[in-house]
């Protein structure tokens, strides 16, 4: 029997959140690039099963790489890096997957951008064109901030500028010589005895690790972020850090949730301890660096991913900026570096293929064409299922 597709994505939100889902189901109204990023899942029921996506190389992917799943972070050492941000959906898969994701999201941004079609073209073929040669090059690399395109040496500067005082002052408020998180519509109360909790939760994990003070719980919240995620749980902790009040750090405790790939991945998979060990395990296989702070946890018998809060506003939002087309095709060729160094950086693990099989790959070409004509297609069916949705919702 076909579903709607307002009830295929009922079917896959439920046993989340009610009150969070009509937040997500509102956001993705926003637009088509919003709706295809909060319905991960659709795109893979709708994947075919032969062919191009089945017969390329096995690679780690995020399973959600598009064009907004690329962003800057600080890592351990307190370097910035330029980089894939987000593995919810990671899995050893043909690497068609995930450069489908990503040219489908071209088209849908391209619209947002006022980019025409045969201008959006334009920057696939320029996409497809740096990626493989970064593959065909056989070697890994990262984006350094002195030769990166425009908007990401901006992104570069904005985070090494902004001092930690400016960032907390956005989302707490100073009580005497402590913070408390400021109220918002991405930053909710919750019950005392649920943040006594997390409270006592946290603590005692930080009471192992090297520096326990570090780990002091000001404050903590619910958090209303990203999109796809928006109904599990996750929560944001205001810690004492480096010290009160203006050197404290926030940190993100996200529930790590099954891959929505899984019911469509055909090779076998890793037997991981928890899903965010998952997670945490392909984000360090192909990122050039890990964030800071990255622990795989458990609360209350769910699994959870900690890291260092990374700000919505140090990723490219295509949804509330203009770019002209120059700009936004030096953007695309540092992204398609970047997931080519990837690919190459997790390759030859645990079943994936080594860098010679992407390397043969990246330098034939008979698969481009099939992969821009479905990407082109799929875009077409986005649109379409988000009229659906609209109307449904």
């Amino acid at each position: 029997m076909n579903l709607s597709v307002k009830a295929r994505i009922d079917e896959f939100n439920k046993g989340r959140d009610p009150k969070k889902l009509i937040y997500k189901y509102n956001a993705m109204k926003a637009n088509p690039f919003a709706f295809f990023r909060g319905t991960c899942h659709l795109f893979y029921e709708d994947l075919p099963k032969a062919g191009i996506f089945y017969n390329a190389p096995l690679v780690w992917i995020t399973g959600d790489t598009h064009l907004q799943n690329f962003g800057v972070y600080k890592s351990t050492d307190r370097l910035i890096y330029f980089d894939l941000n987000d593995f919810d959906e990671s899995a050893l898969a043909p690497s068609s997957w995930d450069i489908a994701r990503f040219l489908t999201s071209i088209y849908l941004v391209s619209e947002l951008l006022k980019i025409s079609t045969d201008q959006a073209e334009l920057v696939i073929e320029y996409f497809l064109s740096h990626y493989t040669q970064a593959i065909a090059l056989g070697k890994a690399k990262g984006v350094e901030a002195k030769t990166a395109d425009q908007i990401t040496q901006d992104l570069f500067k904005q985070v090494k500028n902004r001092s930690r005082a400016d960032f907390l002052d956005k989302r707490t408020k100073k009580e005497g010589k402590e913070r408390r998180f400021k109220l918002t519509s991405k930053i909710l109360a919750i019950e005392k005895a649920r943040k006594a909790a997390l409270k006592v939760f946290l603590e005692q994990w930080g009471a192992q690790q090297p520096r326990p003070k570090f780990f002091n719980v000001q404050d903590v919240a619910a958090h209303l972020t990203g999109l796809g995620s928006i109904g599990i749980d996750r929560y944001i902790f205001l810690v004492e850090g480096k010290g009160s009040p203006n050197n404290n750090f926030l940190l993100d405790l996200k529930e790590a949730t099954v891959s929505s790939l899984k019911p469509y991945v055909f090779t076998p998979q890793p037997t991981w301890d928890s899903q965010a060990q998952r997670i945490i395990a392909i984000q360090t296989r192909m990122q050039y660096e890990v964030p800071a702070l990255l622990f795989p946890l458990t609360f209350e018998g769910k699994s959870f991913v900690l890291r260092e809060l990374q700000p919505r506003e140090d990723k490219v939002n295509f949804e509330d900026r203009t770019m002209d087309t120059p700009h936004f095709t030096e953007l695309i060729k540092t992204m398609a570096r970047v997931l080519a160094s990837a690919q190459l950086r997790s390759s030859g693990r645990e079943g994936s293929a080594i860098a010679d099989e992407l390397i043969a790959y990246g330098t034939d070409s008979d698969w481009r064409s099939p992969l821009i004509n479905y990407a082109r297609d799929y875009a077409k069916q986005v649109r379409a299922d988000y009229h659906a949705f609209c109307e449904a919702f």
